[in-house]
């Protein structure tokens, strides 16, 4: 699973999907392409779209499977989701316009359900801000929650004796200053 989500062909797919379906989109011809590609009543097709959706297909049927896996207890929900929650996110908002467009010409809710199913838990996961950092062990920067508190009891560190020796850094020629 990992080897997929990492995979250079996957992550130019997610790409394609991000950048280049949203202008697709507003071609009511790729619209129609994507619609007649789900009945089965393409013909050749319009070779302008093919390796766009091509993209697009492989980022959705990559996270359907992966969502089977997840749903039914193949992969391990938490450890999936504190990886790649961001990923599912994003991928799912690339896609979800050719979604609609399928299940409407599908007439039915099935298409990438488990895709579905993978963001619903991955947004839930997203905002509700975990963290995965161990609670037991101590964290090398204060927590973020904490912040201001932490900040209002920051001491700096003491300058070094020797620092008082250093040559300060050259200040800008008289002509360059103000400018």
């Amino acid at each position: 699973m990992r080897q997929v989500l990492l995979d250079r062909e996957f992550w130019n797919a997610i790409g394609r999907a991000r950048f280049e379906i949203p202008v697709l989109l507003k071609d009511p011809d790729f619209v129609e392409f994507v619609r007649a590609y789900h009945l089965s009543s393409a013909d050749d097709g319009d070779e302008r779209f093919e390796e766009t959706y091509a993209a697009a297909l492989i980022v959705g049927r990559n996270l359907e499977n992966i969502g089977n896996m997840v749903r039914n207890g193949l992969t391990d929900k938490r450890i999936f989701l504190e990886q790649y929650a961001n990923l599912v996110v994003m991928a799912r908002d690339a896609t979800e316009p050719l979604l609609m467009i399928r299940r409407e010409a599908e007439a039915s809710d099935t298409p990438w359900e488990d895709f579905e199913y993978l963001t619903v838990l991955s947004r839930r996961w997203l905002a509700e801000a975990r963290s995965s950092y161990p609670k037991t062990e101590a964290r090398i920067l204060p927590s973020y929650a904490q912040a201001p508190e932490a900040e209002a009891s920051y001491k700096p560190p003491p300058t070094p004796r020797n620092a008082k020796n250093r040559p300060s850094a050259p200040s800008a020629p008289a002509s360059q200053k103000n400018v």
